[in-house]
This record gives structure tokens, sequence and C-alpha cells, in this order.
């Protein structure tokens, strides 16, 4: 069973992919939408196996959003222009749809996929240069952020401040939302301000933590936790 996401800004466009995958019993879809980064949040947690991705789009467009996945899983292009199908192409996309798309087409193009997938597997989410897009401060700006780079985030009310390797940057993205994002245990939120990277600590001493020189308070709320992890890795 292939996991489809659907990223078009036409909703005709994408509910005439639905209705195709809908009637595919190998496919299965995982989510039909305009939003980029949501398929690339998807596509980086491993949920994707199959993206349909057209090439207009309004963040990002199609061959920027190819060089951001990097093969992490199957894509098949849609687009009413055939200009970029070389450039398609030339990051190792499976096909090339040109709109209107006919259904037998279609299942062309999916077949191809299983081929595919009997010659070379493909890469999944869980590689070394994991990462997170995310919107930034400002309109049109967004971040690439590495996870092995990350020391601790901060709260800052509806943006989150990440401290890494590489300098501060500020996100516009809620602690809640980022538990559920990142990996545990490697990140844990040990107060309601604070996402710690575990890789990154050096030092706990009672109810503090260190991390890149910075003190942090391990709140009262998530003290149990996170010592019961950390008491696993203790040599008695």
């Amino acid at each position: 069973m292939y996991r489809c996401f659907v990223l078009d800004d036409e909703k005709y466009a994408a509910d005439i992919i639905v209705s195709f995958i809908e009637k595919v019993p190998f496919l299965t879809l995982v989510e039909a939408s305009n939003n980029v980064f949501s398929a690339i949040d998807r596509i980086n947690r491993g949920e994707v196996d199959l993206l349909f991705l057209d090439v207009q789009m309004p963040d990002l467009n199609g061959i920027e959003v190819l060089k951001v996945i990097s093969n992490r899983c199957r894509v098949i292009l849609t687009t009413a222009y055939p200009d970029y199908a070389l450039e398609g192409f030339e990051f190792d996309v499976t096909d090339y749809l040109m709109k209107p798309i006919a259904f037998d087409r279609f299942l062309r193009a999916v077949e191809k996929v299983r081929r595919q997938e009997k010659l070379q597997p493909i890469q999944t989410a869980h590689q070394p240069d994991t990462f997170l897009m995310l919107k930034g401060d400002r309109k049109h700006k967004y971040h690439k952020i590495f996870l092995d780079n990350i020391y601790y985030i901060e709260s800052l009310r509806n943006y989150a401040k990440f401290v890494t390797n590489n300098g501060t940057v500020v996100c516009y993205q809620n602690l809640v939302a980022l538990s559920e994002l990142l990996p545990y245990p490697q990140f844990m939120r040990i107060h309601r301000s604070f996402i710690i990277s575990n890789k990154h600590l050096s030092t706990v001493e009672g109810n503090t933590v260190k991390l890149a020189d910075t003190l942090i308070p391990i709140g009262e709320s998530y003290k149990k936790a996170f010592f019961e992890y950390l008491n696993k890795g203790v040599i008695k």
C-alpha cells in the first residue's frame, strides 16, 4: 500500500487525483492540500510514500520542493506546463502527468512506481540530515532547521526560538506542536517554556540542565518523566 499526498493549489485538480487514488487498491490517501510545508513535514516524518506534486505552487514551486525533500519519497509531477519536465526528471521523479489527467495515464504512472520499488528502495525520513521547514517571523520567510543542530527551543508565546550550532532562529510555531513534530526522546519538553535536545545535554544538576553554556530549569510537572529517562542511561 502506497500512502499518497496530493499537493496542488487548485482544488479541482486535487479532487480529480484524489478520486483516482480511491479507485486504485494499492493506493491510500494521507492528505490533499495546498500547504507545501504540511507536505514536507509529513514526508520528513516518514508518513508519505508517493507525492503527487503540482509544479506551480504559491510558497515553493515543485522544483524547490524536490530539492527540499531530497528523494525521501516517490514523486509524480502534475502540471499544465510542459516546461519543467526535463528539470523534474533530473531529480529522479517517477513520472510527469500533464493536466487534464486521464485515469489510464494516471494508472500507468502509479504502476511505474511499483516497478521502480522493486528495483530501488526509497530513502526514508530517518536519515542523519532530517530537518524541519518552518515559517519565520516575517511573511514569506521560512527556515530549514536540521534536527541534529538544535541545542534547545524556547517558547516566545506563538513563536519559538531555536538555539542551534549555527546561531539563533525564530519561527512561527508553538511548543505544543513542536513536541509532536520532534522525535522523542532525542527531544524532550522539560519546562513549559523549553524543549531540549538530549544529544547536546552536557550537565544535569539539581533542577537545571546545561546545554550550549546555558542553564535551563526543569519544570515540576516535567521532572518525573525527564529523570526516569535520564536514569536509564546512568552507570551505577
